[in-house]
């Protein structure tokens, strides 16, 4: 029974408590049968919309945040922990990283997926990861899977590969074999013969095909998809468990789906309400059902999948969803053998509850429903807590600015051996659709030479989040791929566009910075120690005097000495790295041509934007001023010569 499952302290107002470290999480899992293990399972998580996205690569290679969900992070998963879930199902679609004449998988991809199946497996948690979209309802896509049981060797061959790339793994990483599949042009229509026929063939091959890998696949639970994971359908005799001891059976439970996925205006059904005697009757009378045809015979069940949608289309009545919820999950806890999963959309989706950008629940009743399942705030216990201590928030009347946006001193961070890897805006839109963002901060790219401008595109939409990651990967509006590390010197935030053009407006609250550790905040400072080189859209205006270039030089020669030891010093390896150039230059001739021209202004307002670098010789030649900065004084500079010898 699930009385064996530990107690953990619940989420509070910024620190969560987690359970104890993998090596005190559970008995050995291995000493468990099928039963057993999924009753320590506890409750269980999807990591929707993440790495099963499919049909991506019209805008991204990346398939993970392909719908729009940020990239996965060990504080997502430690925040879901913290919570009270101690299980976390990663679904995964794997054809558009898998070569598909070799059958061979992506080494990155699965790589990526290792990493983040190792943040919950370092923490004691249980992990699914199964085959997800590789097949689809709507036939017409001919995914691989689609072909149903012409595409064996090729299901065979994958999860091979998987297999034997997890063989090492202990029984708290479960592999799923398919997800709501069905061979059929109306899978909701019943299930019929082929579709059981193919069903049935490829659950058996999935368990030969991994036990052969050996190693602990020996003994490892393996989760076999139901008939289109539809509990009727499943509980059906058609449908043939592989005669396996460990094996589990998955189901989906949006029952009633009029009320779990129905929005407004459905010509099949549609209610707002749930919760009344009749329908707490159904739900006992369905896991009566799953219990007589398979734990009563000791194989498990998992509820892969359950919810509510939770978008303004659905539009659900709150007390009946916070009464499903807690009623499917109360049900699970209180039966031997099963085990459920919510799915979550997060930040991408109609059916959404734990925002991914800011490790917070979009509603602390249901983050409520699910401490209060695992235990809730017990006092004097020994659980570790949790506090996010990577992120510093800060309200954006704080942050200062210039002429060109929002521009904050990065060297204090840089004192404290730190890295920017993402930032937060939060806000809301005042009018329009959305509101597109610059980040612009200094980087060395592709691993040398002297740093130069670079930016990172984010967009402000109707949630009143942006967030912008800082991976180390950029690309030229030329379509060239460039890998940078950022030069913490300070992070300029500009608006860029709008949606519609000039019609949209925001009121910006706050910002977040996200850093690779840990960080106690530092002590403010009101602005960067050094102009650095940025772009700006001004850049051939004649807005510039050559008395206001003077004044600008001489107030930031007055704010580096003001400024903090570290600081300065951070200020002065910078200058060195500029102030290195050789010295017999033409100033304004930036491409060696011997003439100053329109090209030559061309150059430097490239140089400006990020999209061109330039060699110790051309800095010389646009550093017109002789300031030992090239900024947009000196592309005024440069035009005005153009103009001159024209």
């Amino acid at each position: 029974m699930n009385m064996m499952k530990k107690l953990v302290s619940a989420m509070t107002a910024g620190i969560m408590a987690v359970s104890m470290a993998a090596s005190m999480a559970s008995v050995n899992a291995a000493d468990k049968n099928a039963m057993e293990l999924v009753n320590d399972m506890g409750q269980g998580w999807n990591l929707g919309n993440t790495f099963d996205c499919w049909n991506t690569r019209g805008w991204t290679t990346d398939t993970e945040t392909g719908w729009g969900n940020p990239r996965t992070t060990k504080d997502m998963i430690t925040a879901i922990h913290a919570s009270g879930f101690d299980s976390i199902r990663i679904p995964v679609t794997w054809y558009e990283n898998t070569n598909a004449q070799t059958f061979d998988i992506d080494d990155a991809y699965l790589a990526r997926v290792k990493e983040v199946v190792d943040y919950a497996h370092s923490q004691g948690m249980y992990v699914i990861i199964n085959m997800h979209w590789d097949w689809v309802t709507d036939t017409s896509k001919n995914l691989w899977l689609n072909k149903g049981l012409d595409a064996l060797p090729q299901f065979t061959a994958m999860w091979t590969e998987i297999a034997n790339y997890f063989k090492d793994y202990d029984q708290h990483l479960v592999f799923e074999d398919m997800n709501e599949v069905a061979w059929q042009d109306n899978p909701y229509a019943g299930y019929n013969e082929n579709s059981y026929k193919t069903l049935n063939t490829l659950n058996a091959e999935f368990v030969k095909a991994v036990r052969k890998t050996g190693g602990k696949n020996e003994n490892r639970l393996l989760l076999l998809a139901g008939a289109n994971t539809d509990l009727d359908n499943t509980c059906n005799a058609q449908f043939v468990v592989p005669d396996d001891k460990m094996v589990a059976v998955s189901i989906h439970y949006y029952r009633p789906s009029p009320f779990c996925v129905a929005e407004q205006g459905a010509d099949w059904g549609y209610a707002a309400t749930w919760g009344t005697d009749s329908d707490l009757a159904a739900v006992k009378a369905d896991f009566a059902k799953m219990k007589t045809t398979f734990m009563d015979k000791g194989v498990p069940v998992i509820l892969g999948e359950y919810g509510v949608v939770t978008s303004d289309k659905g539009a659900k009545d709150k007390p009946s969803m916070y009464k499903f919820l807690r009623t499917v999950a109360e049900t699970t806890k209180s039966t031997d053998g099963i085990a459920c999963y919510l799915w979550d959309a997060s930040n991408a989706g109609d059916m959404v509850y734990f925002n991914r950008k800011t490790l917070q629940w979009f509603d602390p009743e249901i983050q409520k429903i699910y401490a209060d399942l695992k235990g809730g705030s017990t006092p004097g216990t020994d659980t570790p807590s949790f506090e996010i201590k990577n992120r510093i928030t800060i309200p954006i009347s704080e942050v200062p600015k210039d002429e060109n946006g929002y521009r904050l001193d990065l060297t204090p961070y840089a004192a404290k051996g730190v890295k920017l890897t993402g930032a937060l805006l939060q806000g809301k839109i005042t009018s329009g659709e959305s509101v597109g963002y610059g980040f612009g901060f200094e980087a060395v790219r592709n691993g040398s030479g002297s740093p130069v401008w670079t930016g990172e595109p984010a967009v402000l939409g109707a949630d009143g989040i942006l967030n912008v990651e800082f991976d180390g990967k950029g690309q030229d509006d030329d379509g060239t791929a460039y890998t940078y590390e950022i030069n913490m010197r300070y992070l300029q935030i500009q608006q860029w566009w709008t949606t519609p053009q000039n019609g949209a407006t925001a009121e910006l609250e706050s910002l977040t910075l996200i850093f690779d550790k840990d960080i106690d905040a530092p002590q403010t400072t009101t602005e960067p120690t050094t102009k650095a080189t940025e772009p700006t859209t001004k850049a051939t205006e004649p807005t510039t005097a050559a008395t206001e270039a003077t004044t600008e030089a001489t107030e930031a020669t007055t704010e580096a000495t003001e400024a903090t030891t570290e600081a300065t010093e951070a200020t002065t390896q910078a200058t060195e790295s500029t102030s290195e150039q050789p010295a017999d230059v033409t100033i304004g001739d930036l491409n060696g041509d011997k003439t100053i021209d329109i090209m030559d202004v061309i150059v430097i307002n490239k140089y400006l934007l990020g999209t061109k670098d330039l060699d110790a010789n051309a800095q010389a030649a646009a550093d017109a001023d002789k300031n030992n900065k090239v900024d947009s004084s000196d592309a005024l500079a440069i035009l005005k010569l153009a103009l001159n010898k024209n």
